[in-house]
């Protein structure tokens, strides 16, 4: 069998470029990988989620090269790099064509989706055990009320 390029292995192709779910627009696709990457619920992608992104995105440079990109990103759309990217800029940023932004076509973000919001380890085995653990947690409960003492 011929071999495929790892990054086609992950982004599960043979052949065709990773689309969009078919339930989901593209502004639901950029707000599912904002708030993927905004894992602390700030409202705010600061340097170690922009670096994921970009990662995924295709950047390949050290830790100091990145946070020297990310200075520059920073200064380019005017916010504080302290802060970081608002879901509004990191939406402007993907859907600008310009130079000054990181314009991600459709497949592209098809594949950042797939490798950032559903990584082939498994959300449903996490799912199905979190529901084990409470059918387990609900067994292990006594089936009386427990009232106070007067």
């Amino acid at each position: 069998a011929p071999s495929r390029p790892p990054a086609a292995v992950a982004r599960g192709e043979a052949g065709a470029p990773p689309q969009l779910p078919p339930n989901m627009s593209r502004s639901q696709v950029v707000r599912a990988i904002f708030r993927t990457l905004d894992s602390e619920c700030s409202g705010l992608a600061g340097c170690a989620a922009m670096r994921r992104f970009a990662t995924v995105n295709g950047f390949e440079g050290t830790v100091e090269d990145w946070e020297q990109e990310y200075r520059s990103l920073c200064g380019e759309w005017r916010i504080k790099p302290e802060e970081g990217f608002s879901e509004s800029i990191f939406t402007a940023l993907v859907e600008d064509q310009s130079e000054k932004g990181c314009y991600c076509s459709d497949p592209e973000l098809a594949h950042i989706f797939q490798t950032i919001c559903r990584p082939a380890s498994a959300a449903p085995h996490r799912e199905r055990s979190r529901s084990r653990s409470r059918k387990r947690a609900n067994e292990a409960r006594p089936a009386t009320a427990v009232g106070g003492s007067g």
